[in-house]
């Protein structure tokens, strides 16, 4: 999205219905990385965006609900702490918190079962 400040104003004046809930999904890039996401700046940069792009619809109040999942494979204690530590920095107060559930045929279920990353085969 942050590719196309069109879609981002798009978006913010037409379709958020005050609330916009996104999922960064976690802040550690080694978290990020087996869940095959972008870096945590992207999520910052695109807030900024679409906040940015709210206040010029005329819908200033709008708001960017972050979401997390806690105890994914390859998050320890310290990644969990960063986590923390973002929220606190950057202001958000998360509604939900999802904690961690094997699903079949997910990388995740993969990782969590055998313990190695079924693409570079590390544990």
């Amino acid at each position: 999205a942050q590719l196309s400040p069109e879609y981002v104003g798009e978006l913010a004046a037409h379709h958020t219905g005050g609330r916009l809930k996104v999922a960064p999904e976690h802040t550690s890039p080694t978290v990020l990385d087996a869940m095959k996401k972008p870096s945590i700046d992207n999520f910052g940069v695109f807030a900024d965006q679409y906040m940015a792009a709210s206040a010029a619809a005329g819908k200033p109040k709008q708001q960017i609900i972050p979401y997390f999942i806690a105890s994914h494979p390859g998050s320890t204690l310290t990644e969990m702490i960063d986590l923390a530590l973002y929220l606190k920095q950057s202001g958000y107060r998360p509604d939900q918190v999802q904690d961690f559930i094997p699903a079949p045929f997910d990388i995740a279920t993969t990782l969590w079962y055998t313990g190695t990353d079924p693409f570079t085969k590390k544990p």
